[in-house]
């Protein structure tokens, strides 16, 4: 991939993060209100300050407290305030690390937030942020979601979050076998079985109305240049109202799914070959933090 494409990769991938990670109900994890861990391929603590007369006025106009919270902290800048107004994890566009905790968010606010972005904010009446039934309160045609909890997911990386997404991705492919590294994938999500330890890498290629996805199995303790022991071509269905994600790949003789979706309570993959049905319990991770 050569640096001249970046803009075009980058609206790729976060064209894909963004409609992925449309809200599904208010009060829960961006684990949980999003779909997916990427783009086209792109414990919340109330403050216990006195509420600003800007924001106490807000809540008579019946945008929750802490939605105006959120707006405040991100027209002015303030990291820590936004910090305490979030339900982590929030989500950021694989293979960059998830925001998990308030310390993450204070050293990560200038990935997804830059001058521009800030000062629409800051320009922008309370009125802006539109509700959105039982999805939550949405900002900028899906920019920014929150609920009464606080900021839910954020759909965008500022210049420098696009620049470190880059070079995520551009590292996590060179450290694949030389093999797997050509044809335009790139890196969508990866799980690790429980107790055997099996890693499942998942990668996308983006066409228009084409889309692909390949999944890479790899047995506990490889190297991350090793060849896998199988590789899978597969497909990603959206599924009923709450937009379910499921995976499924084949080889001919294999047939392996599971849900996209990290909030489940136990995840597994199903593995069908012939009559035979097998479940594994998985859990998401990242692939270079379980590779050798």
């Amino acid at each position: 991939m050569k640096i001249h494409g970046l803009n075009l990769f980058l609206g790729l991938l976060l064209t894909l993060f963004l409609s992925a990670c449309a809200p599904k109900g208010p009060g829960r994890s961006v684990s949980a209100v999003s779909e997916s861990a990427h783009g086209r391929q792109v414990a919340r603590r109330v403050a216990s300050a006195p509420v600003p007369e800007a924001v106490s006025d807000t809540v008579e106009a019946g945008v929750p407290r802490e939605v105006a919270l959120v707006h405040q902290a991100i027209a002015t800048a303030d990291a820590a305030l936004l910090s305490r107004h979030v339900h982590y994890p929030l989500r950021m566009p694989y293979p960059l690390k998830d925001i998990t905790d308030q310390r993450a968010m204070r050293r990560d606010f200038h990935l997804l937030f830059d001058s521009p972005f800030i000062r629409t904010v800051s320009q922008s009446p309370l009125s802006a942020w539109k509700e959105m039934g039982w999805r939550g309160w949405m900002f900028d045609s899906g920019s920014l979601w929150a609920d009464e909890g606080g900021l839910i997911s954020v759909n965008r990386l500022s210049a420098e979050g696009e620049k470190a997404l880059y070079e995520a991705v551009r590292r996590d492919l060179s450290l694949l076998h030389p093999s797997l590294q050509g044809g335009d994938w790139t890196p969508y999500t990866c799980l690790i079985t429980r107790g055997e330890g099996l890693v499942y890498r998942v990668d996308a290629h983006y066409a228009d109305g084409d889309d692909e996805f390949r999944l890479c199995v790899y047995p506990k303790g490889s190297a991350a240049n090793a060849l896998p022991v199988k590789v899978l071509k597969g497909k990603l269905d959206v599924e009923g109202t709450l937009r379910t994600r499921l995976f499924e790949f084949t080889d001919g003789e294999e047939t392996i799914t599971f849900s996209d979706d990290s909030n489940e309570d136990k995840p597994a993959l199903t593995l069908t070959k012939g009559d035979k049905q097998t479940r594994k319990s998985f859990r998401f991770c990242y692939w270079q933090d379980v590779m050798r």
